[in-house]
């Protein structure tokens, strides 16, 4: 019983994230369509859709249907792009800022709203690409492991400091940088700059790293 348990709540884990995007994605095509009905263009392409000689009617209304999905599509794609250079251009950042600090002054929206917004600072933070390897360190004491990614493998400017303080660091020794990503919300952390020999190297994708960050540990690598 304790192993169907479990094996119920790992599949609810697994395809609720992807159910719940689906069904966000589908409901706001759907609401576009619904205001799409009365767009005159929308209209003329329905219409001429009625015009084709085909003797379903079920056709005919399904064929509607995925032109206005389609259009919709386009439409989302159009409007992000366009939001994406206003907000790149013309809103600075201290205006971002105020209109998400309003968001998180309303009591139902505050948590949702800082959910997608550390899930997509995350997905689409600019920092990923800049880890190179997950890693593994003995931090921030002896006998606890922390994941980390290295950011950069040859500190030598960390290394020229520590030997002139007096820091007794072999000249064939290599200073990594780290960082110590937190749970459950990796886009903050500890940054450390350790020797190159007391990080382990793990072979697991930087993506798969993160999913095990998040879910506190929940969601292990396959």
């Amino acid at each position: 019983m304790k192993k169907i348990k479990k094996y119920f709540i790992t599949g609810l884990i697994a395809i609720l994230p992807l159910f719940l995007t689906i069904f966000i994605l589908l409901r706001i095509l759907e609401n576009i369509v619904l205001s799409l009905n009365t767009f005159l263009p929308i209209q003329l392409v329905v219409s001429l859709i009625d015009k084709l000689p085909l003797s379903s009617l079920y056709l005919k209304e399904s064929l509607s249907y995925f032109i206005v999905y389609i259009f919709s599509f386009i439409l989302i794609y159009v409007l992000l792009v366009v939001i994406g250079v206003i907000v790149s251009h013309f809103i600075d950042e201290k205006k971002v800022k105020w209109i998400e600090n309003i968001f998180l002054k309303i009591p139902l929206a505050k948590p949702i709203y800082s959910t997608l917004k550390q899930i997509s600072d995350v997905l689409f933070s600019k920092n990923i690409s800049s880890y190179k390897k997950v890693v593994m360190l003995e931090y921030p004491r002896k006998g606890i492991y922390s994941l980390g990614f290295l950011t950069n493998d040859d500190n030598e400017y960390f290394k020229k400091i520590l030997s002139d303080v007096g820091q007794k660091i072999d000249a064939k020794e290599k200073m990594v940088n780290i960082f110590i990503p937190t749970s459950p919300n990796p886009t903050s952390g500890m940054f450390v700059s350790v020797k190159k020999r007391e990080v382990i190297e793990l072979n697991l994708k930087v993506e798969d790293a993160i999913k095990l960050i998040i879910s506190g540990g929940a969601i292990m690598p396959k």
